[in-house]
């Protein structure tokens, strides 16, 4: 039994995967933070931790659900699968049909709150959802159903609501959590909170979540969830602060919202969030555990052995670790983050990608000084690197984070514009060491070429590939440059195998631009990844892709 909340739910974890000691580990904290207050938080993580893990769960588990429920001693968010999901999760593991029904859900019917009895166990929206009246049109695999019917039925009907609101709401949320947890100032990117790129990744990835908690035909959320959790990772963000986001982000639901936000509104966006926290928890929990990182000291010390000036306002810098500890794997396209501290006094994070992983015992990371625009300052810490920092300086690094690692086989073509410039490289320095019979081709867009970092280390590991070519674009071209093309990145010329792999790399207007370019040739929006610098605000602004497109 739990001991912060009176549930069994901890009893169920212990039956699950392999994972579960990681798991039960990782919310413990948070369980007990949030069992400060009345306790009823933790009884709503320890309900959404069990229902997360129930595509987990195989038949034999399925008496214990029956027990819990009899005994009432499950969460309100207590697992709602009736028997053809109980049908289809156990299918998707390998395991026999059920031979018996499965135990079917209590419905709180008899409490004076509750919805009648009879209201449809779906999860079809009955009100708009952010998408408006666009629904995507491709096949969609069923998910497992972890919002509980109750819920569902209300953050269908509020979703509109709360989408529209939602930048308003992340608005007021930051200030009122820096107000009360000034230490979390030392984690977020405070440039990032001056521009509102934070708000708004946030208010996005909330409503993106939501949606397709409700609706089966939205996009997954997968990817998102693992690029959220990365970041978080290279943060030491930990399971307790959870809580402490919690408390502030529904806080502000009611304070935007008003009167609006009844008991059941608020009970059920909260439901939505402590399934959001628990699965990012349980997914950083693993990466904690795979990198071997304590979530309570997340960085080592790395001592700067080398500056290389790559354009006026570009550095790189070549780093080692200072503690006498090896250095950990790199994965071509990873990113460490860099906690410096200012001349002010004020520490601040920054991720940056490794952008050589040929350099044995030392990484490279290659830092663009950030000019502010639309009279925004510059940028502080890019500033600071690019200024101060010098060879025998000792710099707060985490370990290697992100998600786009994988390289499937195949003709690649690695398409970047600006700093995007520091993924490529350590994508072709792999290549090289690995696959140099592999057809991959570099296309690069700059103001000028004196802005293009890198370009002569790129070509030169480029001339170890059997089958190499590299495309330029610049803004503005000099007299003298017979190899590059002038203005934005055109690859309507550029002949591309049927079979092509893309990543792209660079400002959001940049990776549109090619994404939909490369649509319109018939290259298969599964084939296209992307890597953001900063909150990923894709989300926020993606354009719907008509069926014919992708």
């Amino acid at each position: 039994m739990c001991s912060h909340c009176g549930c069994r739910s901890i009893e169920l974890i212990g039956r699950l995967s392999d994972q579960h000691d990681v798991i039960v580990n990782a919310t413990s904290p948070l369980r007990l933070a949030a069992a400060d207050g009345d306790g009823s938080s933790a009884a709503d993580a320890c309900g959404v931790l069990a229902r997360l893990m129930a595509p987990h769960v195989g038949l034999e588990e399925r008496g214990l659900f029956a027990e819990l429920r009899r005994e009432e001693e499950f969460p309100a968010a207590a697992i709602a699968l009736d028997d053809e999901q109980w049908a289809r999760l156990n299918a998707d593991r390998g395991a026999d049909p059920p031979t018996t029904p499965a135990p079917h859900r209590r419905e709180p019917a008899d409490r004076a709150d509750s919805p009648t009895t009879d209201r449809p166990h779906t999860n079809t929206p009955t009100a708009p959802t952010p998408y408006g009246d666009r629904m995507p049109t491709s096949t969609v695999t069923p998910r497992p159903q972890l919002l509980s019917a109750r819920s569902a039925a209300v953050v269908a009907a509020t979703a509109a609501v709360v989408a529209e609101h939602a930048e308003q709401i992340t608005a007021r949320f930051y200030p009122r959590m820096f107000a009360e947890n000034p230490e979390l100032l030392r984690v977020f990117n405070q440039g990032n909170q001056a521009t509102g790129e934070q708000s708004r990744a946030l208010a996005a990835s909330v409503v993106a979540y939501a949606v397709q908690l409700i609706d089966p035909a939205a996009p997954s959320f997968h990817h998102v969830m693992q690029r959220i959790a990365h970041k978080h990772v290279s943060l030491g963000i930990r399971a307790e602060q959870y809580t402490i986001v919690g408390h502030h982000l529904l806080a502000a639901v009611g304070e935007v919202l008003g009167d609006a936000v009844t008991p059941e509104v608020a009970d059920a966006w909260n439901e939505v969030y402590w399934l959001f926290a628990t699965q990012l928890v349980a997914e950083e929990a693993r990466l904690y555990l795979k990198a071997g990182v304590d979530p309570a000291h997340p960085v080592r010390p790395y001592r700067v052995v080398r500056r290389i000036e790559e354009t006026n306002d570009v550095v790189s810098l070549v780093l080692e670790p200072a503690d006498g500890g090896e250095l950990p794997h790199i994965a071509p396209g990873q990113y460490v983050s860099v906690f410096v501290d200012l001349p002010d006094a004020r520490r601040q994070p920054r991720q940056y990608t490794v952008s050589s992983t040929s350099l044995g015992t030392r990484l490279q990371i290659t830092v663009r000084k950030v000019r502010g625009a639309g009279g925004a300052p510059d940028g502080q810490v890019s500033t600071y690197l690019n200024d101060h920092v010098a060879p025998g300086d000792v710099l707060d690094v985490s370990a290697p984070a992100g998600d786009f690692v994988q390289l499937a086989g195949g003709p690649l073509l690695l398409a970047s514009a600006g700093a995007g410039i520091t993924t490529v490289l350590p994508i072709v320095e792999h290549i090289a060491r690995t696959q140099p019979q592999r057809k991959v081709i570099v296309a690069h867009a700059d103001r000028t070429a004196q802005d293009h970092a890198l370009r002569e280390t790129v070509l030169h590991v480029g001339r170890q590939i059997d089958d190499f070519t590299a495309y330029t674009w610049y803004e503005t071209v000099d007299d003298t440059d017979r190899r590059s093309r002038h203005g934005l990145m055109d690859l309507s010329a550029v002949e591309l195998p049927d079979d092509v792999q893309v990543f792209t790399c660079g400002p959001l207007p940049f990776m549109r631009h090619v994404r939909s370019s490369l649509l319109l040739r018939g290259v298969p929006a599964s084939r296209i990844r992307y890597e953001v610098f900063g909150p990923d605000l894709w989300q926020v602004q993606e354009p719907p892709v008509s069926s014919e497109a992708s």
